[in-house]
């Protein structure tokens, strides 16, 4: 069948007990003689295309193939052509897309012999050099007089019209009277009336006028009583808005007076109702805090603005100056535990174990928090501070060695522990962070420590830890606690 002139096969009709089968390629077909009926696609052709039987070529395309039980038949199946293909032309079994056509190498254009001309065109052979010209006589307009569709004609000047090169010029005719005549109260004299007339109007009282085009009027007063208003907008010069307010209404409940000469702009994003104070200012987003100074106290319905900020700013203030925790971790020591520097951990009921120390592998992840500067800026002139405070609690026997809290940095080395364990190296306390000490701990005691304001150090990961200087005491246990604080001064 043909498809918008292209030959299109009709599809082969399968019995409905025959299937097709997808191989890829023509030596990945079965026997014929064991498929008898069958059909099978091969999705890749095989072999060589232009090499003949004749030099050993054994090529197999892509496609449909039918076993009748003794050999493989093959359908061809038409496809769709490249654009080399039709350029030459030779291909008998492809088909051709519209974009394909039109870039076609063969495809030319044809060349327009002749004009027909008539009328005011005039024209002969198109060639390379072939031209189509127009020709009218002096002072024509070119138009059509005509009725209907056609070619151009020449229109003739009437009279009063000429020609001053591509100029059209018309000369007036003769003003033989004017003269008024008095309607509605509206009179008026004529000066020159047969040359060059001045007309001037003059407007009287509307005598006896009951209605004017549909408007009711008070007789001879000129009061409108029923009518729609039609005038042009009234300008501010006469005491008129300038603006068409369409439906919206302007109500005033009393004087109004605006001062100064300054155009003034309200944007209403919704349905506004605003009370306005009987006297004072109105302060806008650019307006200074004349008379401010930092105060504190609670906030009460007395409070004029200014004087609520200056509350709130000072309480803001004094609430920087406290101790804020940052994180909390601890640490327990149990006897025969050596003297190290050892990170404190989140997780509870944690006994020293030297896997906490610098290199140490252990499953217990240490107390560490990423300390960046910019989390903690200056505010209202006043810089953080941290500080440590430590909590030690000892058994009924006293351990042994003297304990420091302090700040240090901590890293993962390149090996960072073996198979489900981590390890970790400890770098050097951060200056003034080990105020926190308690020399030699009593037996059943409980301190509390605190150390020393310090600067942030630079941006990393930190962890506070413990320094012992000796071994815990046989049948000694200790329970230590930190508090990283951070403060504004």
């Amino acid at each position: 069948m043909f498809n918008q002139g292209v030959f299109v096969p009709p599809a082969p009709t399968i019995p409905p007990s025959t299937f097709i089968t997808v191989v890829a390629n023509y030596s990945a077909l079965p026997d014929p003689a064991t498929v008898s009926g069958d059909f099978y696609w091969c999705e890749a052709s095989q072999g060589t295309a232009w090499l003949p039987g004749s030099l050993g070529g054994t090529y197999y395309s892509a496609g449909m193939y039918y076993s009748n039980g003794i050999t493989w038949e093959f359908m061809a199946v038409p496809y769709q052509a490249t654009q080399a293909a039709v350029n030459a032309g030779i291909i008998t079994d492809q088909f051709v897309t519209p974009y394909t056509l039109a870039n076609w190498s063969g495809r030319t254009l044809g060349t327009v012999t002749s004009v027909a001309t008539a009328g005011l065109i005039s024209g002969g052979t198109i060639t390379s050099t072939g031209t189509i010209t127009t020709s009218m006589s002096t002072n024509k307009l070119v138009g059509r007089g005509t009725a209907g569709l056609g070619i151009m004609e020449e229109i003739t000047l009437g009279t009063g019209l000429s020609l001053s090169g591509t100029t059209l010029n018309s000369t007036g005719g003769t003003v033989t009277t004017v003269s008024v005549v008095t309607n509605q109260g509206v009179s008026g004299s004529v000066a020159t009336a047969t040359t060059t007339p001045a007309i001037t109007l003059s407007l009287g009282a509307l005598t006896g006028v009951t209605s004017l085009n549909g408007l009711i009027v008070t007789a001879n007063t000129g009061v409108i009583t029923t009518g729609t208003w039609n005038g042009s907008l009234i300008t501010g010069t006469y005491g008129g808005t300038g603006v068409n307010n369409g439906a919206s209404t302007i109500t005033i409940g009393g004087n109004v007076t605006f001062s100064g000469a300054f155009t003034t702009a309200f944007t209403i994003t919704a349905n506004t109702s605003v009370t306005l104070p009987t006297s004072g200012t109105i302060l806008s987003t650019a307006s200074v805090l004349t008379g401010y100074t930092s105060g504190s106290g609670t906030i009460s319905s007395a409070d004029t603005y200014i004087g609520a900020i200056q509350k709130l700013n000072g309480n803001a203030v004094a609430q920087l100056a406290s101790y804020y925790t940052l994180i909390h971790s601890q640490l327990n020591y149990i006897a025969t535990g050596t003297a190290a520097t050892a990170y404190t951990v989140i997780q509870s009921n944690v006994q020293y174990p030297t896997s906490t120390v610098t290199g140490g592998a252990s499953n217990v992840a240490p107390a560490a928090i990423y300390i960046a500067a910019a989390d903690y800026p200056s505010v209202n002139g006043l810089t953080p501070k941290l500080r440590i405070r430590g909590n030690i609690f000892t058994n009924a026997v006293a351990p042994t060695g003297n304990f420091t809290f302090g700040l240090y940095p901590i890293t993962a080395p390149v090996s960072a522990g073996g198979a489900g364990l981590r390890s970790h190296t400890i770098g050097t306390v951060v200056t003034g962070s080990d105020g926190a000490t308690q020399t030699t701990p009593a037996a059943n005691t409980n301190y509390n420590l605190v150390g020393s304001d310090f600067a942030l150090p630079a941006d990393g990961w930190y962890v506070v830890c413990i320094l012992t200087t000796g071994t815990i005491a046989t049948s000694s246990f200790v329970e230590c606690a930190a508090d990283l604080q951070i403060t504004y001064k």
